[in-house]
């Protein structure tokens, strides 16, 4: 997961993560985690990235996070199973990508994601994504996803491909059009 930090005001955060999640059908119980990389003034005083997760609401029905580029990877830690109510059992979603964010009247505009550049080309590639079985099993995940790109004009992002798609984009449209 490439990681690029900005010159953000507070208010604005860009966020690059992975999301897995259990929805119970009528989403009234959307058990979730989070796991990546934020540019978060608000949240940290900065415009540093900081590595973050978060969650809502033989297997033990936790869920282990792992870090590793051309080596075995290795563990970080865990989101223990009583902490979920669904997603003990099984993900139903899981996403991953950019996302941006302005809460404050002083963020007028969307920041930047990713590289801040379209894809292809320079902009920022999430690779080696992968579905790890419980048995160890490691398989890269080339399959039809469903792509969501709220604001064309501002982000873009490519088809996953060999286990691995590029996305992000300059920012800058207007927050009250969101």
């Amino acid at each position: 997961m490439d990681v690029y930090g900005y010159s953000l005001i507070d208010g604005q955060a860009s966020v690059a993560a992975i999301w897995i999640g259990n929805d119970d059908g009528d989403n009234s119980d959307l058990d979730s985690i989070a796991v990546g990389w934020e540019v978060f003034p608000g949240q940290y005083g900065d415009s540093l990235t900081h590595f973050y997760t978060e969650w809502a609401d033989p297997s033990t029905g936790d869920w282990w996070i792992h870090y590793g580029f051309n080596g075995p990877p290795k563990p970080v830690g865990f989101y223990p199973a009583n902490l979920f109510d669904s997603l003990n059992k099984k993900a139903t979603v899981i996403a991953f990508g950019g996302a941006v964010n302005v809460a404050t009247s002083r963020a007028t505009t969307l920041p930047p994601m990713g590289s801040g550049s379209f894809p292809p080309g320079r902009a920022a590639t999430l690779s080696g994504i992968s579905l790890v079985e419980g048995d160890g099993r490691i398989t890269p995940i080339n399959v039809e996803t469903t792509t969501i790109v709220t604001k064309s004009g501002c982000y873009s992002t490519t088809p996953i491909s060999g286990g691995m798609f590029s996305y992000g984009g300059p920012g800058g449209c207007s927050a009250a059009q969101v």
